[in-house]
């Protein structure tokens, strides 16, 4: 089972910590996989949900367990151009989208899109709490990317 700190957060949204290298970082030191939200402008990789924010350089972006939500098409198309070993992803409002790992990155849960292969994004939004443990001990998900990791991890067996 794999929990992705969704932009780093592991206790819930917070608008200051998300997407910055600091909170990401700790996250990983913590064990989870990160999802991050990376943008590409001038040359330059930034972290950012809705704009270019925080600056990082690609060394920074190779370490393992990131799976990289590319803001825009420069973003994409600059990871295919690389050999990187983790995942990365783009999508505007598609429900569900491919990594290039071939994982299923579900939007908001999807729970007929369940699979050893599948992620399930942000189940909190679908789901309520006393759903959850049910859903993440069921054996249906790969994973969970979500702004509560330590309460995901907590509703496991």
């Amino acid at each position: 089972m794999i929990i992705i700190a969704h932009r780093g957060l592991i206790d819930g949204p917070d608008k200051l910590l998300e997407n910055t290298k600091t909170q990401v970082e700790l996250a990983l030191e913590l064990g989870y996989d990160v999802e991050i939200d990376v943008w590409l402008q001038d040359g330059k990789y930034f972290l950012g949900h809705d704009k270019p924010t925080h600056e990082v350089t690609w060394p920074w972006l190779t370490q393992s367990n990131m799976w990289i939500h590319c803001k825009n098409l420069p973003a994409f198309f600059d990871m295919r151009s690389r050999t990187i070993i983790h995942n990365y992803f783009w999508h505007e409002a598609d429900s569900v989208v491919l990594t290039n790992r071939n994982n299923i990155w579900t939007y908001f849960g999807r729970p007929e899109m369940a699979s050893p292969e599948s992620i399930c994004v942000m189940p909190e939004i679908t789901y309520n709490w006393n759903e959850i443990p049910i859903i993440v001990n069921s054996g249906k998900w790969m994973g969970f990317c979500t702004d509560f990791t330590k309460r995901i991890e907590a509703c496991l067996k």
